[in-house]
């Protein structure tokens, strides 16, 4: 954190299109969390955020020379990815929740073995790619075929014994989320901002939710829809 200390911070973006009234109601309910937060705070965070940043950057170097000691950097494939980014108060919203730029466009960067013609030094490559993707990129770069993928119909009836396991288990309002048999999701509702009394914010929301009992300690947890009891 000391090493950000005097580096100018950026306010983060705020897009026209984030300051409607007609947003999704999950975005809503981000945005209205997020404004808690004073401007300084939001700052404070990115420098907390850069900070691990920096820390990798200067740890990568330990394996990166232990390669080097053995002899075997010049053979070695390295692929350096994340799990997800964080908005840090861009657009209103924070953490990870959403795959807008901040969050979803993580680093991937790949250094072949020496001499390699496939991977070109200081390329910027813009198409879209996730974890799936990192076994058999580097699967073929070391010239071994990859194994077919959870298309293969020899799978079929696995994947179809597994997809319909839930659906058995489904429990009251679950229901709403099948359309046809089919698991397609709810459609979005009004966001009416309730009480938080319980602080589960302090180290996230918390899983499985807690019942639903009509007492206000546990009003953050429900359905914000004039469906549920208490409601009304």
């Amino acid at each position: 954190m000391d090493l950000h200390r005097n580096f100018e911070i950026d306010v983060p973006h705020f897009g026209d299109w984030a300051k409607s009234d007609d947003l999704p109601c999950p975005i809503q309910t981000l945005q209205a969390r997020t404004n808690l937060y004073p401007d300084a705070q939001i700052l404070e965070a990115k420098r907390a955020s850069c900070a691990p940043c920096t820390q990798i950057d200067h740890q990568i170097r330990c394996p990166v020379w232990t390669l080097r000691l053995e002899g075997i950097l010049d053979d070695t494939i390295i692929l350096f990815t994340s799990g997800h980014g964080d908005m840090l108060g861009i657009h209103g919203m924070v953490a990870k929740r959403f795959f807008y730029e901040s969050s979803a466009s993580i680093a991937m960067i790949l250094m072949a073995n020496k001499g390699s013609p496939r991977v070109a030094c200081r390329a910027v490559d813009d198409r879209l790619v996730g974890f799936a993707d990192v076994m058999p990129t580097l699967l073929d770069l070391a010239s071994i075929d990859a194994p077919g993928t959870a298309d293969d119909v020899a799978h079929g009836k696995a994947l179809a014994e597994l997809t319909a396991r839930p659906l058995p288990e489904l429990h009251g309002p679950d229901h709403d989320w099948l359309c046809d048999g089919i698991l397609k999701g709810r459609p979005d509702r009004p966001c009416n901002w309730a009480p938080h009394r319980s602080l589960y914010g302090q180290r996230g929301d918390g899983w499985p939710p807690v019942p639903v009992v009509d007492i206000p300690q546990v009003e953050w947890t429900r359905e914000r829809d004039s469906s549920w009891p208490g409601n009304q």
